[in-house]
């Protein structure tokens, strides 16, 4: 076989090739118009739009207004007729016959109670939230040392003389001593680990034992 039969053959498979591709295309045209024309038909437009549809609408809309473009008061809405005319309920009264005392409301009277009760103790006032005898504990834990023999100038236990004025100074001047230290005493006694508390109670004990 020479070039020109191959030439021929070879342009003859290419137009039956081509052909085929045609045929093809035009199939799938033909396929796509149809399958559209399928989904159409069961889906109307009219159903999309029905189905996409919003649920409701808000309208709002402006009070009336007059001819001078002021707001309309609305009338107001009557009560209902069966509460609005409902006749108020009779009073109870009470008849007392004569002759016959009438009760008198007797009010127990409630024992005041002053907001800083306090307690004289060789008189020094002492706050009764605090208590000499829960500070004794405290005095021989923490106290003693100095005071039970009057180390770096503090006062002995029970020893009036010098007490007296200390004891003058009242319980306030006491208390904020005892709590924040004087001369060579340390804020509570060195013993700060210990409550404000459980300080003043053994100072309110060291006032009690003043003789």
């Amino acid at each position: 076989m020479n070039s020109q039969d191959e030439d021929k053959v070879l342009v003859k498979w290419m137009a039956v090739l081509m052909g085929g591709l045609v045929v093809v295309a035009i199939a799938l045209l033909i396929g796509s118009i149809i399958i559209s024309s399928a989904v159409a038909a069961s889906s109307p437009s009219e159903a999309i739009e029905e189905r996409l549809r919003p649920v409701g609408r808000v309208v709002v809309t402006a009070p009336p207004r007059d001819d001078n473009d002021e707001p309309v008061e609305q009338p107001a809405v009557e009560e209902d007729e069966d509460v609005a005319d409902a006749e108020p309920a009779p009073e109870e009264t009470t008849v007392v016959e004569e002759g016959t005392p009438e009760p008198v409301e007797t009010v127990a009277e409630q024992p005041t109670q002053t907001e800083d009760a306090t307690v004289a103790v060789n008189g020094v006032q002492i706050p009764a939230e605090f208590d000499p005898a829960a500070g004794q504990s405290v005095y021989a834990s923490a106290c003693a040392v100095c005071h039970a023999q009057g180390i770096a100038g503090a006062p002995v236990l029970g020893d009036a003389a010098a007490w007296s004025e200390r004891l003058a100074t009242g319980w306030d001047a006491l208390a904020h001593n005892t709590l924040n230290g004087i001369g060579a005493m340390p804020p509570k006694g060195g013993r700060v680990d210990l409550s404000d508390e459980q300080i003043l109670n053994a100072t309110a004990y060291m006032i009690q034992q003043v003789r």
